[in-house]
C-alpha cells in the first residue's frame, strides 16, 4: 500500500480530491488500521510547517481536532511558525491580510 501523499492535502480553502478520499477514509482507517491514519496525520502535521503561509493557513484548522495523537514536537514548531507570521504581518502587510491570518494560528 502507497502513503497518501499529504503535500496534496488542505492546501486551498477548498475540496479537492484528495482531501475528499482522505475525509471519507479516515473513520475507516482510525477503526480498522489506526496506526496508518495516526502516522499520516502526523505526516500531514510536519509536512505543513514547511508549507508556504497561503497553503499553511488551512492546515491548522484541519490538525486541531486531532491534535491528541501528535508528537510532542509539532505543537513548539506551530507556535513558532505562527509567531512568525505574526512578526512579518507587523513588518507590512498592506491589507493585514497576514496579519488576520496569524490570529488564526
Amino acid at each position: 500500500m502507497l502513503p497518501l501523499d499529504v503535500s496534496a492535502l488542505k492546501e486551498h480553502t477548498g475540496q479537492g480530491r484528495n482531501d475528499h478520499f482522505f475525509d471519507m477514509a479516515r473513520p475507516g482507517l482510525a477503526r480498522f488500521r489506526p496506526d496508518a491514519a495516526l502516522e499520516t496525520m502526523r505526516r500531514f502535521a510536519d509536512q505543513s510547517l514547511s508549507r508556504q503561509i497561503v497553503d499553511f493557513r488551512t492546515a491548522p484548522f484541519f490538525i486541531e481536532p486531532h491534535t491528541i495523537g501528535l508528537r510532542d514536537s509539532v505543537a513548539p514548531a506551530f507556535v513558532t511558525k505562527a509567531a512568525g507570521i505574526a512578526t512579518d504581518a507587523l513588518a507590512g502587510d498592506k491589507n493585514n491580510e497576514t496579519y488576520i491570518a496569524s490570529m488564526h494560528f
